[in-house]
């Protein structure tokens, strides 16, 4: 057996969010006036049956299994899985062939793998790598503040270059 530890689940609500970024935006300027209509096309889009089904309904998961041997187990019973399928979708269409020629075969009772599925959907496995603190620390930062990081970074090792630079050129013409 295997012990899950941790499953996100992913949900297709990119327009909602950049909505709701919109607003915040609008509360920190202080108009009321747009507050009104940005609220107005929240509403809409929330009571619109297609997007609550998309909002509802997630469209990824990561799963975070104990030790990889959960996640070993896990990817092999899918591979089992998806070649029973692809030897299934083989036999059916010998089958197809042979009744269209008229032949009953009895004893082809064969079992037909069932691919897993989630909410409606085939399941998909995508072996990804392994997340980090520092990935999920950064994630909700905007790129500007991390190209903020990093130009003050290059400035103070410019800056530190130039003076050992400096410091360098001095004691060798203090030396001469």
């Amino acid at each position: 057996m295997f012990k899950i530890d941790l499953c996100q689940f992913v949900f297709n609500n990119a327009s909602l969010i950049r909505l709701l970024k919109k607003r915040g935006k609008i509360i920190r300027g202080g108009n009321p006036q747009k507050l009104d209509e940005i609220n107005k096309e929240i509403q809409t889009i929330k009571k619109e049956p297609k997007t609550q089904r998309k909002f509802s309904r997630p469209c990824a998961a990561f799963i975070t299994f104990d030790k990889i041997h959960g996640a070993k187990t896990v990817s092999k019973y899918f591979k089992e899985v998806m070649k029973q399928e692809k030897s299934t979708k083989k036999k059916s269409k010998k089958d197809v062939f042979r009744s269209q020629n008229f032949e009953e075969d009895d004893d082809s009772e064969e079992e037909e793998a069932e691919l897993p599925t989630l909410l409606g959907g085939p399941i998909k496995l995508k072996k990804t790598c392994n997340p980090s603190d520092y990935l999920y620390e950064n994630m909700q930062q905007p790129r500007w503040v991390y190209m903020k990081k990093v130009f003050w970074a290059l400035t103070f090792i410019l800056i530190s270059a130039l003076l050992v630079f400096k410091m360098v050129y001095s004691l060798k013409k203090s030396a001469q």
